[in-house]
């Protein structure tokens, strides 16, 4: 996969679902248990194999991280260093993004139980992953 791919498939894949839910919240109104589930399961239950949404982007932004994965050799040697160069906004990204979603995973027992403060920091750190994750697209050529 391509850095192009991997980050369309991360937008696809990960910042428009794991948000959501908590798109559509309004900060200090009291949830409802169905509302905080469904917030849970946007941030620790993603896709198919119902993984966290940190794993998922973790998997998928490997040639975002080392675009010498992708199997290809699409260049020469000077290519991959151009390449390199042009993915740095697009890591700083990444590692904002990566950031939130572990401070995401250590709030899960807090926030499956209902917490108000671990529900709405939750809720706005999958805003701000969203975020993140559509402007590292921009950024991948």
């Amino acid at each position: 996969m391509t850095p192009r791919e991997a980050a369309l498939r991360i937008v696809h894949d990960v910042a428009k679902y794991v948000a959501r839910t908590a798109r559509n919240l309004k900060s200090g109104v009291a949830l409802d248990a169905e509302l905080v589930a469904m917030l849970a399961r946007d941030l620790y239950e993603l896709g198919a194999k119902r993984e966290r949404a940190s794993i998922v982007l973790d998997e998928l932004a490997v040639p975002i991280a080392d675009p010498s994965t992708n199997g290809r050799a699409d260049g020469p040697p000077a290519c991959w260093s151009m390449l390199d160069a042009q993915l740095s906004n697009a890591r700083s990204e990444l590692r904002v993004a990566r950031a939130l979603l572990a401070e995401a995973d250590a709030l899960e027992a807090p926030l499956r139980a209902g917490d108000a403060r671990a529900v709405e920091r939750g809720a706005a750190i999958a805003v701000e992953v969203e975020r993140r994750l559509r402007a590292l697209a921009r950024e991948v050529p």
